[in-house]
Formats: structure tokens, sequence, C-alpha cells
């Protein structure tokens, strides 16, 4: 991962958006498939303008305040997830007490605080009015314990587009999505790996998916809202990365994966760099290694803190990581999370059906690992429906399924020598198969 300065004013980000094995499950329906979809109309897909957000800031502390849960389990093996649990419950309520003391230390009410990070990260996120944000920064140096004090900003749905919503489809016989059929599916073989959804929540009430929804696991870092999807687009994700082989509406790519809601955006599809970099320290208290976490979000410019601790959380805990490439139809590179380079992650382009890069998709190569599919791409939905959504947000969880079925291996092929037939840069993408 390439070194970056920590920033003062953080960028925006916001939502982007093989063969199938038929003896071994009840056979569905093919579809849509394999008729050309179109990428015409998608040009809404872009990111967004950074905003800042008034009083409120991301507070990082020196290590030495209080131990992250990656420090603990370094020393520590586990037989089993409930032991760690123990463990992750107790050091994160320690890491709490140490930081809200600092914070009050700050001038900071506990009220103030909006969340905080003791996975890989010791820190917090809070409301603090303007003026008294500006006083500590420039008094920083009168608190040892303070590493860097910067202005949040906004999150913004960036431009996942939904076609058509199709309720009707729990009535109807299972049908595979052609994103998953081309990628490659199975029944997820246990359900010892969890998917952590990082995005607006999912429908816990879908009877298309093996929800996880209580704490605590589940989690949201939007104040005042559960990890009820209001928006649709986590429940999208999750479908896609695990929807049940069941006898009706799709099939995910880890057909019956347990899948967790962390909701770091609003059921209007907006939220900060701080509940971001709040739920990934989450996932580094409560996953286990061989868990996946996918990120369908993403904005313009760098943010340091992020990258590090997703790259860190990566290669010290083996927990994978599919993060979409964006959809500014610009080199991926100058998007955060999708920059982040490292062991066990991967950032994922968009193609359409035909094996052509989607024209709103984001690209090069690095960061781009793979593409997958993200054109007309049928899931679940909010309210126990489905729907058709095109974005990068729709081809990081094909990734993602595959990461969960192979413990963190992709395979490439289905095109042209296992390559994008068409791209916007001289290295075309690699294709991801299960």
């Amino acid at each position: 991962m390439k070194a970056i300065s920590f920033l003062k004013v953080l960028p925006i980000i916001g939502l982007f958006s093989g063969t199938l094995l038929a003896q071994e499950f009840p056979k569905p329906e093919e579809k849509p498939d394999f008729e050309f979809i179109s990428t015409d109309g998608l040009s809404e897909l872009k990111g967004h303008t950074s905003r800042p957000i008034p009083n409120q800031y991301i507070v990082i502390l020196n290590p030495t305040v209080a131990k992250t849960a990656l420090q603990v389990y370094e020393s520590q093996s586990f037989s089993t997830r409930d032991e760690q649990v123990k463990t992750g419950i107790e050091v994160e309520r320690t890491a709490q007490n140490n930081i809200l003391a600092i914070a009050q230390k700050l001038g900071i009410s506990q009220s103030s605080v909006l969340g905080i990070y003791s996975g890989v990260n010791v820190g917090f996120f809070a409301t603090i009015p303007d003026d008294v944000a500006k006083r500590l920064i420039a008094n920083i140096k009168q608190f040892p314990e303070v590493s860097s004090i910067t202005q949040d900003q906004t999150v913004a749905r960036a431009g996942e587009l939904t076609k058509s919503k199709v309720p009707h489809l729990i009535s109807m016989a299972q049908s595979v999505p052609w994103g998953v059929a081309f990628t490659g599916w199975t029944n997820m073989p246990n359900q010892i790996y969890w998917a952590w959804i990082l995005d607006t929540g999912i429908d816990l009430q879908h009877q298309d998916l093996n929800v996880l929804g209580s704490a605590p696991f589940a989690k949201s870092f939007i104040a005042g809202q559960t990890v009820q999807d209001g928006h649709g687009h986590g429940t999208h994700v999750a479908g896609t990365v695990a929807a049940k082989n069941n006898t009706f509406g799709v099939v995910g790519v880890a057909a019956g994966a347990r899948v967790v809601p962390v909701k770091v955006l609003s059921n209007s599809g907006s939220g900060s760099w701080g509940g971001v970099l709040a739920g990934v320290n989450h996932v580094a208290t409560y996953g286990i290694p061989g868990d996946v976490v996918n990120m369908s979000l993403g904005g313009t410019g760098t943010y340091a803190a992020l990258e590090t601790a997703i790259a860190t959380l990566a290669g010290s805990r083996k927990i994978f990581f599919s993060i979409a490439a964006g959809n500014s139809n610009l080199p991926a590179t100058g998007f955060t999370p999708a920059r982040t380079n490292g062991v066990n992650v991967y950032t994922i382009s968009a193609m359409d059906n035909r094996c052509n890069i989607a024209g709103f998709s984001n690209y090069g190569n690095p960061p781009v690992d793979f593409a997958a599919p993200g054109v007309g791409i049928l899931s679940t939905y909010k309210g126990n429906t489905y729907a058709t959504m095109s974005g990068t947000s729709m081809a990081a969880p094909h990734v993602a399924g595959i990461l969960l079925l192979n413990s963190g291996l992709v395979r490439n092929g289905g095109c042209c020598a296992g390559r994008l037939c068409t791209d916007k840069d001289a290295i075309k993408d690699l294709v991801a198969k299960r």
C-alpha cells in the first residue's frame, strides 16, 4: 500500500453502485440471460462533490490510550467465534472507557460521541462545534493522547440505478440472475464464515436472506436508525452475495451464507467517513479469519486512516475485502476505499454480459483486481421484494461471494482469455469466476 498523507478535510464517499452445477440443486430458471444488457441510460452513475459536515469531526488517538482488538487477538488463539466474541466485548468495553475519558478531557460529552474505534484504530467520531474543534486543532500539542482531529465529510449515494422493482418473485419459481450464473455459485457449505455488509443495512425480514440482525454483530453507526434497510441498496448487495437456494426469488453466489448488516449509510443513502471507519473497526472486533467484508461505497480523494485500517485488518487477520471501484468513469486510484491495495483486498470494476467494461465503471490496474457483472443485476430489495440495479456496487458482491466460498481465492476466466474484451486502459481487467 502506498503511503498517504493525512488530510485535514476528508473526501466524500457514496454507494457505487462459471458453470451452474445443476445436479446439486433444484433446477432454477436462468434469467434474463445472456441477451445483451445495454449500459445506455446509465450515465447518471456518477460520484459526488465532497461536503464537509458542520460540527462533526474524527479524532484519532495514540495507541497508548487503549489496546485494540487486533493487538489482543495477535497474542491469543480461539477455537470458536464465541470465544473470540467474549474477549472482543471486554476489549471494546475497556477501550470505550479510556476513549470516553479522553473525550471528556477534550471537553466533548459522552452524548456527543457518535461511535468509537477500538478494532484497528483507537479514537472516535463526534459532534463538536466548529469553533471548539478549531481551538483543539490549534492546541493539539497540549493533548499528547491525540494523534489527529479532522473534519468529517458527507457520504452520498453515488448512483446505483434502480431500473425496475419486481415484488412478485416471492410467488414465482426461483431464478438465477445472469451475473450469478456467469460468476458461478453453489450452496454455502457451512455457517462458519460470514459476509459483513457495510452499507445501508439489510432487510431483516427478507425471506430470501439469512440475516444475522442481532447484537453485538449487527450494528448501526447512523444515529437514530436501526440496521433495518430503509433504502434498498444494502439488501440488494446482500442478495448477490448470499440469497438462499430455495424454491422462489433469486440465488446468490454463496447461496444461504449468513449476512451481517453494519449500517454506515442512512436510509437516504448518506453517511460519513467517520461512520465507515467505525464499521471497519467493528468488523475487526467481531469478524474472524475467513470472513468477508463487502464495501459497495466510496468517494473521491484519499483517506489514509480508512485505507490503512482495511489493509491492516485484511493482511493481519485474513478477513477479505471486496470493494467497488466506483462509477465515475475515471481511474480508480482517485477514489477511496477503491484505491486501497494490500493482501486480501480486492477492488472490483463492473462489466456487462458481453464481457465489456461498463461505461460508468472506474478502471485502472492497480488498484482494480477483477471485473464482475454490474449491469442489469437482479437481486433482493427492501420490503421483501426484488429489484434490478447497475453499478460497481453490484459487481463487488459477486466477488464477495466467491471469496466466502473459496477462502479468499478468485479464479479468472470466462471471457477473452480470462480478461475483459474491452477496457479503458492498457491492461484489461481479469474476469472473476468461482
